[in-house]
């Protein structure tokens, strides 16, 4: 968490907890589009199942349920901005613009909302990863403190942030507690 060297950037990656309801969010939707597709497709009667590209996106759709159990996290992510890409692309080949832009913002969404998320914590500000990025300026503060591996972040304005961090690169408390104790005061 700690890039090395004193006064240099502390990142803090915290676990996402709700990412793996995001992916089945994501793979209802898709497999809702899919079937959709499907069957708007088999009951066209001016020209069924002549336009080879659409129902070759419906079968990778319905591919991608499989793939996606199978598959580690990173690859689901890949995985599903494709399929939703395909999909997006098979609805404006029908000229549905209302659910290609619809699923374009669920793409959106999905996007933001399985992005890791870290706090980084250097000599200019805090920040903080909701959506938009919140930078915290050092005057802003009341105190933030690292201790036994609880991470709290006390504004003025009376709102705390407290997260347990990844543990993947420990950090020196002792050290971290002391530089932000010094960007504190500085910033008084």
């Amino acid at each position: 968490m700690n890039t090395g060297a004193a006064f240099q950037d502390y990142v803090f990656s915290l676990a996402n907890t709700k990412k793996r309801f995001y992916y089945l969010f994501a793979l209802f939707i898709i497999i809702i589009n899919a079937v959709v597709l499907a069957l708007i497709r088999l009951n066209d009667t001016e020209a069924p199942l002549t336009n080879w590209r659409l129902l070759a996106i419906i079968i990778y759709a319905l591919l991608f349920t499989v793939l996606f159990f199978i598959r580690p996290e990173k690859e689901k992510s890949i995985l599903a901005v494709f399929t939703f890409s395909l999909i997006i692309a098979a609805w404006l080949m029908m000229k549905e613009l209302l659910p290609a832009t619809v699923n374009l913002l669920i793409l959106l969404l999905f996007k933001i909302s399985t992005r890791p998320l870290k706090i980084k914590v250097n000599k200019e500000n805090i920040s903080y990863p909701s959506f938009p990025v919140q930078n915290i300026a050092w005057n802003e503060l009341n105190t933030i403190i690292l201790k036994d591996g609880l991470l709290t972040i006390d504004l003025k304005n009376n709102k705390i942030y407290q997260h347990y961090p990844d543990e993947i690169n420990p950090v020196d408390e002792v050290a971290f507690n002391l530089f932000c104790k010094q960007n504190l005061q500085t910033a008084r």
